[in-house]
């Protein structure tokens, strides 16, 4: 059982006054910083007026230093802000998440250990290894990489974004390129120290198309499952059937993983998010991809500190959550 809201905010409440004078400090030279911009901008328009190249030249100068100067300010100080909003909300917000933490059924063995590393992100092994991402990417960036140990399961996530490049040559002009987001969104991982015989895939249904799961499985399994046979079975659940296309290697295994327990596990995580999501069973690990366009754990300048501390919480809560919803302490992916 995670700790409550309640408890959190007050485990926190001394550090956020001077984080809420950050954030007004912030906002006084954001209304500033536009007042000048603006200002430059009239100045200029006003120099056109008098008809004098000089004048207009030297107004024209002026204000975009001016303006440059402004948005830089802006610019270093809500990198500032930002940063320090991450030590103090987020970072702390983990903290008491996981170290509070206390799980059913918990024995000796739990383990509750975390750690948060803002500008990071999920490695590309798990990227490549999910098998979740089929089409070719060409940069990956995210950040907000939290791993650790919630009882007996090792997990890690971070929001992420996977964009193939895209260029076209025209016969007559220059070449267009164009970003294509393959994937926006958090990947959250669970290892249960406990492999696989197969691989099981649970697919979005509907997101088939020519980008989908066959040119998913020849893109990815051709370099590293080579030998792997997949088929589509589908299952006595005529709604768990509608959400997902389940893929797998090994029919008897991914019938004992996917249980009515977890199934009805699976379609409740699905009622709660609206977008897609995927999931993924390959060696030890379990993996979740969720689609968004949120971005997780950021400053709001426009919110209280103390809103966006519960704001916070509610997010990991999300994601910690995940352990405990699909009851992944009891191992129950091992037949011994």
């Amino acid at each position: 059982m995670f700790p409550a809201k309640i408890d959190v905010v007050a485990a926190l409440h001394s550090r956020l006054p001077e984080l809420e004078r950050e954030r007004l400090a912030y906002l006084l030279t954001f209304r500033n910083g536009i007042l000048t911009i603006l200002a430059a901008i009239v100045g200029t328009a006003a120099s056109l007026l008098t008809g004098m190249p000089e004048v207009v030249a030297v107004t024209g100068v002026v204000a975009a230093v001016a303006a440059i100067v402004m948005v830089v300010r802006m610019r270093r100080h809500y990198a500032a802000y930002r940063e320090h909003f991450k030590q103090l909300i987020v970072r702390g917000a983990v903290r008491e998440l996981v170290e509070l933490c206390r799980l059913p059924e918990e024995t000796p063995a739990y383990r509750y250990t975390w750690t948060y590393h803002p500008d990071a992100r999920i490695s590309d092994a798990h990227i490549d290894n999910c098998l979740l991402f089929n089409e070719r990417i060409d940069e990956v960036s995210g950040e907000d990489l939290i791993q650790g140990r919630l009882g007996l399961t090792d997990f890690e996530l971070s929001e992420l974004e996977l964009v193939r490049i895209e260029h076209s040559n025209r016969s007559k002009g220059p070449t267009s390129t164009r970003h294509v987001t393959v994937f926006e969104g958090v990947l959250f991982v669970a290892d249960f120290h406990k492999s696989f015989q197969g691989i099981t895939l649970l697919l979005a249904n509907g997101w088939m198309g020519t980008s989908g799961f066959f040119n998913k499985l020849s893109n990815n399994l051709t370099n590293l499952f080579a030998k792997t046979k997949m088929v589509n079975i589908d299952l006595e659940h005529p709604e768990f059937n509608r959400h997902f296309d389940t893929n797998t290697s090994d029919e008897v295994e991914a019938r004992y993983l996917l249980s009515p327990n977890f199934i009805e596990r699976v379609l409740a995580f699905k009622s709660w998010h609206d977008e897609k999501v995927e999931f993924a069973f390959v060696g030890s690990r379990m993996y979740v991809a969720i689609s968004t366009r949120a971005s997780f754990f950021e400053p709001s300048v426009r919110r209280t500190t103390q809103q966006q501390l519960e704001q916070i919480y509610e997010e990991l809560l999300f994601f910690f959550s995940l352990i405990e919803h699909f009851d992944l302490n009891t191992r129950i992916w091992s037949k011994s």
